[in-house]
């Protein structure tokens, strides 16, 4: 016997199936973090002031940067301090400005201590200049699975496990509040790192307000604790390409007469920086050099000197011999 079943019945079942696939869907864990990567690729031009703090068992450092970044492009100065210290990426090179107002250019992969980190990936990477946002979620990881709810903070979040040969990426994220990533820990033979974050900015909801990292050395000791505390963030609008200059690292500076600036990768200095303008590696003209001297002018420089020296040889020959003084011992 076949029994009608209503119309609205067939609604709300085609309705939960949707919700179903939907849900499975919002809880694929590779699309989990894909959407975590989505969300921070497409951050506007923005401003920053950061407060970073590193704390270990012997000493503590704190030190305040202004932020400026476009995607990729970054560029960071310290705010607190009578050394100068500011660090550009154009997208291609790193620049340096360190206290003695000179300028060092080099690659993103050979990092200093300067911070420079992409601040896209604030609250998922360890500060680490050539770290993307795609790599700090390992997206391309052979396996990434879903381990499960979680809560983190009071907040409910959706635990992803990344595993590639060499580490091991575990974030909570919740795909509910712009896959905010609430915390991030990589496992490796090195050790590993936490890192947990707080968003509370709903003006800037992209970037977490505060980023606690914690690391730990292999046999699970403590090495210290990073803390970036966002003190402002805002978008910039559009941002001027000559920020992105070796102008725009030296910008409102007062800066002695000539500023090396120096490729370690060529190990040379590529020119001197002054009036807006990178000019020569030698922008002082040097010296010509002396004429060789010739043969006729050696011969003459030999005859003055002996026209010179002649009679006073002469005359010193022929002075007298002195007289004995008093206390002088006459010969027998």
């Amino acid at each position: 016997m076949n029994v009608a079943i209503p119309f609205r019945v067939w609604i709300a079942a085609a309705v939960a199936f949707a919700a179903d696939k939907a849900s499975a869907e919002a809880l694929n864990p590779r699309a989990l973090l894909e959407g975590v990567v989505s969300v921070r690729e497409q951050i506007p031009p923005s401003y920053l002031h950061i407060r970073y703090t590193f704390e270990s068992r012997l000493i503590r450092r704190e030190s305040e940067y202004v932020v400026l970044f476009d995607g990729a492009l970054r560029y960071f100065a310290r705010t607190n301090s009578n050394e100068r210290s500011r660090a550009l990426f154009d997208g291609k090179d790193v620049m340096l400005l360190g206290g003695d107002d000179s300028v060092i250019v080099r690659d993103l992969d050979t990092q200093t201590s300067d911070l420079l980190f992409d601040p896209c990936a604030l609250g998922i990477t360890s500060y680490s200049w050539h770290i993307t946002p795609r790599v700090a979620m390992s997206v391309d990881a052979a396996k990434i699975s879903l381990v499960g709810e979680e809560r983190i903070n009071g907040r409910v979040c959706q635990h992803v496990r990344a595993e590639n040969p060499e580490w091991t990426v575990d974030a909570w994220i919740d795909p509910s509040a712009d896959f905010g990533v609430y915390q991030h820990e990589t496992n490796s033979r090195g050790g590993r790192t936490t890192m947990r974050s707080v968003y509370e900015n709903t003006a800037y909801p992209w970037l977490p307000s505060r980023v606690e990292q914690d690391s730990y050395r292999p046999d699970g000791s403590f090495m210290g604790r990073k803390i970036v505390d966002v003190l402002e963030a805002r978008k910039a609008g559009r941002i001027s390409m000559e920020t992105w200059t070796l102008g725009g690292l030296l910008q409102g500076l007062t800066l002695l007469t000539w500023v090396p600036v120096t490729d370690v990768r060529k190990g040379e200095c590529i020119g001197f920086w002054r009036d807006g303008r990178l000019g020569p590696p030698f922008p002082w003209e040097p010296a010509p050099a002396p004429p060789p001297m010739s043969f006729r002018r050696v011969a003459i420089l030999v005859v003055l000197a002996a026209l010179v020296a002649g009679p006073l040889v002469f005359f010193w020959l022929r002075r007298p011999p002195a007289s004995p003084g008093p206390g002088d011992a006459l010969p027998s």
